[in-house]
């Protein structure tokens, strides 16, 4: 199935079925529900799969929300982390 595909099943445009994919767009679980139906497959297969990935997903998160900061805010955002790490 192709994106073009997938995105008149779904109503949307092919750029956002990409951004799906690419994970730049975080999907809803009515958009995953109908997805599911149209692969005739369980909502829980794709959850079941996407915990291998959390990990990564939550890196690759923080890191672009980082980068975004000063450098002050930087050197904050480091504090806190050494903080949660002594304490946790």
């Amino acid at each position: 199935m192709t994106q073009e595909n997938l995105a008149e099943m779904l109503d949307v445009s092919v750029g956002y079925i990409s951004q799906l994919e690419r994970g730049v767009t975080k999907i809803s679980l009515d958009t995953l529900g109908a997805i599911s139906s149209i692969l005739d497959c369980d909502v829980a297969y794709f959850v079941s799969h996407s915990a291998v990935n959390s990990a990564d997903y939550l890196c690759d998160e923080f890191t672009e929300k980082f980068s975004e900061l000063t450098q002050a805010q930087r050197l904050i955002a480091l504090d806190i982390i050494a903080v949660l790490k002594k304490h946790l």
